[in-house]
């Protein structure tokens, strides 16, 4: 599935996947995960502005990619490592949040 937008994504709410997951924003949208994302299936995220996970992701069901593009920033406040990954592909510069 796809979520594509031309502004920002807001996402307050436990994320789970079931299907492999496209979201983006074709406006330099920041496109922010404020909660836990899970799910046996695959992520791509693709915007220019900035994509936060603030919660842990894969914890609970690990994904199997997550993927985010070269055009934005890749940011975490999570409180731990989200160790549910089987491979991840970050091309935007990381940016560790407090």
């Amino acid at each position: 599935g796809s979520v594509a937008t031309d502004n920002n994504q807001l996402y307050n709410s436990p994320v789970v996947l079931s299907c492999n997951t496209i979201a983006s924003s074709s406006a330099s949208g920041n496109i922010n995960f404020n909660n836990t994302v899970d799910g046996g299936f695959s992520l791509a995220v693709n915007t220019a502005g900035t994509t936060t996970f603030a919660g842990n992701v894969g914890t609970t069901t690990a994904l199997t990619t997550l993927t985010t593009d070269v055009g934005g920033t890749t940011g975490s406040a999570a409180d731990g490592c989200g160790t549910g990954l089987s491979a991840g592909s970050f091309a935007g510069p990381p940016v560790v949040m407090a």
